[in-house]
């Protein structure tokens, strides 16, 4: 099941006795384990025990094994084990009842994969829109401000809909104003590197030649070096290009070895593009790439004249 999905599955009455928390953001990751650990109803101190990527597994069965103190249930929470799950074979198979068994994992490793059908798998990647745009408004609101719509969606778009990067921000821009405006994310926010390559694409499809060079030169500044945005550019041009062609595809975070908020991002890029001219623009990358290591120009000429190449192609 999604995320958004649990609350609903625990209140109409199934609970599992041992989950799988997989996804890439590590903060829903930590939201779907405490929703989990809500239902540990007494002296969690003693009744939830948390073990790390070097868990013996044997003990972790014994703690499973053991029963709750003062509560209906108990909880053992395993973070980022990666280790063999052999000898917990007979337990998935036959787990205590008033245990939570909670596996946390960034990826689902291959030492789950005869397991998996075993427990309850909860998918904690990035989360949409029609999500965060609503979780954003009630976060702003405990502290006592508002919010506008076009404001909390650039907030997304900035973070790559990474939810700890979100609350940082909205945090912070609590502090500044009684309102956010889409002004105040502009100001106050620093957008995530990957949001700023998106953007100059954007700039370059549009024929914004102020507004290409601008980005660029906010790249530059923050310290990336002319030949790390070429390949930043071409990896761009080249996930869009598949993303275009392959647009259908549910893998596409998957065959593109990408998380799935660039996957949103490259979507949202591509959107009414043709694949004739991703390439043309891609070609144009890689032969200015290739001219500055051929020591036919400078880098930073070379990047300048790709960019300015691409905006008349």
């Amino acid at each position: 099941m999604k995320f958004e999905e649990l609350k609903k599955s625990l209140k109409s009455g199934n609970v599992g006795c041992v989950y799988l928390l997989v996804g890439e953001d590590s903060r829903v990751i930590e939201k779907a384990r405490d929703i989990l650990l809500s239902l540990v109803d007494g002296l969690p101190e003693l009744n939830v025990t948390t073990f790390d990527e070097t868990a013996d597994i044997r003990e972790v069965e014994n703690c499973c094994r053991s029963f709750p103190l003062m509560s209906e249930r108990r909880a053992v929470v395993v973070r980022d084990y990666k280790g063999s799950l052999e000898a917990m074979d007979g337990y998935f198979s036959n787990p205590q009842q008033s245990t939570l068994l909670i596996f946390t994992a960034s990826s689902l490793t291959t030492n789950f994969s005869k397991f998996v059908k075993k427990t309850t798998v909860v998918e904690c990647g990035k989360l949409s829109k029609t999500i965060l745009v609503p979780y954003i408004a009630k976060r702003a609101a405990a502290n006592g401000v508002q919010v506008t719509r076009p404001a909390a969606e650039l907030l997304i778009d900035y973070t790559l809909s990474d939810l700890a990067s979100i609350e940082n921000e909205l945090d912070k821009l609590c502090s500044l104003t009684d309102t956010i405006k889409e002004e105040d994310v502009k100001n106050n926010v620093t957008p995530d590197a990957d949001y700023k390559i998106y953007e100059l694409g954007d700039a370059i499809c549009k024929k914004q030649g102020e507004r290409a060079m601008k980005i660029m030169s906010s790249l530059l500044a923050d310290g990336f070096a002319p030949g790390a945005l070429f390949g930043m550019l071409e990896n761009h041009y080249r996930r869009l290009l598949y993303v275009v062609l392959n647009k259908d595809d549910d893998n596409l975070a998957y065959k593109l070895g990408v998380k799935e908020g660039a996957v949103y991002m490259a979507l949202k890029a591509s959107a009414g593009m043709k694949a004739t001219a991703l390439k043309r623009t891609y070609d144009l990358i890689a032969s200015g790439e290739q001219a500055f290591k051929n020591g036919e120009t400078t880098d930073k000429e070379a990047i300048r004249s790709v960019v300015l190449a691409a905006l008349n192609s």
